[in-house]
């Protein structure tokens, strides 16, 4: 002989509200709980990316473009050690303009990484110190 659900505890009615309550607090709790190793997670698989995607734009350059490159930035760091002109400061929310250097480094939005073998970890730099760009990664 089966027993009857119906003598079940789980199938009267307020027992049922009360499992049902202490389910959303637990999966609350798991997700609260979850949240910093997911979120870590996403955020090194979207560095990784955008690391390899860096890596293979290096790779395609050529060797008269990384030349042409090189001599642009060494120009514009000469510009810079003899002008006069102060800088301004890099958290003001006014945009400055160096366009000759953006032209100089840019290979879209990665212009680098680094990498920290101590700690496992490859973390993209962006150009700026925004907070968005703070935000992705270092600036």
């Amino acid at each position: 002989m089966l027993p009857s659900f119906r003598y079940l505890s789980i199938y009267r009615g307020g027992n049922m509200k009360r499992n049902l309550v202490l389910g959303g607090i637990f999966l609350f709790g798991l997700g609260v709980f979850l949240y910093p190793t997911i979120s870590n997670w996403l955020a090194t698989r979207a560095h990784y990316s955008e690391i390899s995607s860096y890596d293979k734009k290096i790779k395609a350059l050529q060797k008269k473009e990384v030349e042409r490159r090189e001599k642009e930035a060494a120009e514009y760091n000469k510009q810079v050690h003899t002008s006069t002109k102060t800088f301004t400061d890099p958290f003001s929310e006014k945009k400055s303009n160096h366009q000759a250097y953006a032209d100089a480094l840019n290979l879209g939005d990665v212009m680098g990484y680094i990498e920290i073998s101590k700690i496992n970890i490859k973390l993209p730099i962006y150009q700026g110190t925004s907070e968005e760009v703070l935000s992705r990664g270092i600036g």
